[in-house]
């Protein structure tokens, strides 16, 4: 993921110095005490607003295929069939 803000080269050190003291885990960002407190506040707001959450990502067509498949094994096994012939029962 690539992130850029219209700015300075100041900005973009304050960015660095960011992304380097979370590690680079978007989820460990933390602004630092110092006169540019404010300006990483705003700038980890804006990296925390733009992030999409695990639950709203659109599902990749592989983990569609395998969710297809789990719920077609789950069907089957509450009694659903794939077959398309018909067995007659005998009757008494």
């Amino acid at each position: 993921m690539i992130f850029s803000i219209k700015a300075g080269p100041a900005d973009d050190k304050i960015l660095q110095r960011i992304l380097k003291r979370g590690r680079y885990a978007t989820l460990d960002l933390e602004a630092g005490p110092g006169p540019d407190h404010p300006e990483e506040v705003v700038i980890i707001r804006r990296i925390l607003g733009s992030m999409i959450s695990s639950e709203n990502y659109p599902s990749s067509p592989h983990m569609q295929i395998r969710r297809h498949r789990a719920d077609l094994a789950s069907w089957e096994n509450e009694g659903g069939s794939t077959s398309s012939t018909f067995e007659e029962r005998p009757t008494c």
